[in-house]
């Protein structure tokens, strides 16, 4: 039997995060149809900002320059961008859905998702950069765009997903560790 306690604080820090992120959705649930509406139109420069910051304050941990120290605690400004990003596009999809113009779902994620994405590998989180594609992915699904967009998108991801596996030796580590947890040189 294990004698020795486990420390306190990281349970605490994870609950104090679960209590403020349920009060949060509880607010969000009360924000009305027009202030999303006005927050989505905005929300684009908002998450450009916040993944700026990171570029210039971020704090490094485990290969990644992601993260932004704020008193006790830190923050990962990628977090907004990904609500920054489905909040700007719901915005341009209504506001392209009353117009005449019809316009490709794919001129509307395609070049949001692209600078984000960019800045967020500038600190080098792959993972967040998937994410991030993955949320675009979902949004052209949802908004319309031809399966043959989608597979051809799909194709080119995965070929960009390889080559940046391919050229980072830290990321051939984890995707190697994905594959085979036991290997002696994970």
């Amino acid at each position: 039997m294990c004698t020795e306690r486990k420390p306190v604080r990281p349970r605490i820090k994870q609950l104090v995060f679960v209590l403020v992120g349920l009060g949060l959705g509880y607010l969000a649930l009360k924000v009305s149809f027009e202030r999303w509406e006005t927050l989505g139109r905005y929300s684009f420069i908002f998450g450009l900002l916040a993944l700026c910051a990171t570029i210039i304050f971020g704090r490094e941990v485990n290969g990644n320059k992601n993260w932004i120290p704020v008193g006790p605690f830190t923050i990962q400004p990628s977090e907004f961008a990904k609500l920054a990003l489905i909040l700007f596009c719901a915005f341009q999809f209504k506001k392209s859905s009353k117009s005449s113009v019809i316009v490709s779902p794919l001129l509307v994620v395609g070049p949001i998702a692209g600078v984000f994405m960019v800045l967020i590998l500038i600190g080098k989180d792959l993972g967040t950069a998937l994410i991030i594609a993955g949320i675009s992915f979902c949004l052209l699904i949802i908004a319309g765009l031809r399966s043959a967009y989608i597979l051809g998108i799909t194709g080119i991801g995965v070929a960009g997903l390889l080559g940046l596996v391919l050229t980072q030796p830290n990321r051939m580590r984890r995707f190697k560790a994905l594959l085979d947890p036991f290997a002696p040189e994970v």
